[in-house]
């Protein structure tokens, strides 16, 4: 055992290579691969997990890292609000601008959350709106609205921070020589720079605690074991009933089986709910 509870890899391997069947299997050690074990581990399920690499040594470690609170959806909410549409669909317009500005509340209150609860994960970034002149001839999505942002933008970053309920670093302004100075990789003089916080997190690590997570609560999970072949059987031949893998550091070879009596109920729950969903609904 290690890390706090933690099984060790070669506990967890020894556990996968034991021949007994698991009722799920997550091929996959990304961010996503690793909530769907801890959530079927979390619903008393017992789960295996593989990664043919390292956790998060996809997608996972290549994101853009920001927790955004979604200030281009503010943007797209205005234009369409205020749009000749709104005139003719003022109800339709409405509705659109209420579910993109609801979406942004829940972006920063997820922000919020995970600035609150993880600290060791997460941290503030300040991005920079540079602006070379006072009007934008060709403004942010071809709206005239946003041809005067640059008058506008310190109270839009206000704005914007006043959605989490100001739980962020404050915006604010740089004048043209601070600009420079702060941010040096801006490649030309600007008359001002808005300055706003987004939240920032480790993709990588993010990843991997949420592996540490799923192991904690029961899931058989492993890196560096690789899905060679997918086996078949059930009625017909046509059922995957489990998969052959390949520990990629010692070069064995072994089959991890998944309880077909299990996926079948699964199956047939997902089918009942597809066909009853409508008519209930």
């Amino acid at each position: 055992m290690c890390l706090a509870g933690v099984p060790s890899r070669e506990h967890q391997v020894n556990a996968l290579m034991s021949g007994n069947e698991f009722d799920m299997l997550v091929v996959g050690g990304g961010a996503t691969g690793c909530g769907v074990a801890l959530d079927g581990a979390m619903r008393g399920l017992k789960v295996a997990c593989v990664e043919r690499g390292d956790f998060a040594s996809e997608t996972s470690s290549r994101s853009s890292k920001l927790l955004w609170g979604g200030s281009k959806y503010i943007a797209t909410a205005a234009a369409q609000l205020f749009s000749w549409k709104t005139l003719t669909e003022p109800y339709t317009a409405i509705e659109r601008y209420y579910s993109e500005m609801k979406m942004v509340l829940h972006c920063h209150q997820e922000r919020t959350y995970m600035m609150e609860t993880h600290p060791h994960l997460v941290n503030w970034v300040p991005l920079a709106i540079p602006f070379r002149s006072w009007i934008m001839w060709e403004p942010v999505l071809d709206h005239p609205l946003f041809m005067i942002l640059p008058l506008i933008a310190p109270l839009f970053t206000k704005f914007y921070d006043s959605l989490s309920g100001f739980h962020c670093p404050p915006s604010y302004i740089l004048g043209p020589k601070k600009a420079n100075e702060v941010f040096p990789q801006l490649d030309e003089k600007v008359k001002y720079c808005a300055v706003l916080h987004e939240g920032q997190h480790n993709d990588a690590r993010t990843c991997t605690s949420i592996a540490l997570t799923a192991a904690l609560k029961g899931a058989t999970i492993a890196n560096h074991v690789e899905v060679i072949a997918v086996l078949q059987g059930g009625p017909k031949g046509r059922t995957a009933t489990g998969v052959r893998c390949k520990d990629r550091q010692t070069g064995e070879e072994f089959v991890l089986r998944v309880s077909l009596t299990l996926a079948l109920a699964l199956a047939l729950a997902l089918i009942l709910t597809l066909v009853l969903a409508p008519a209930l609904a």
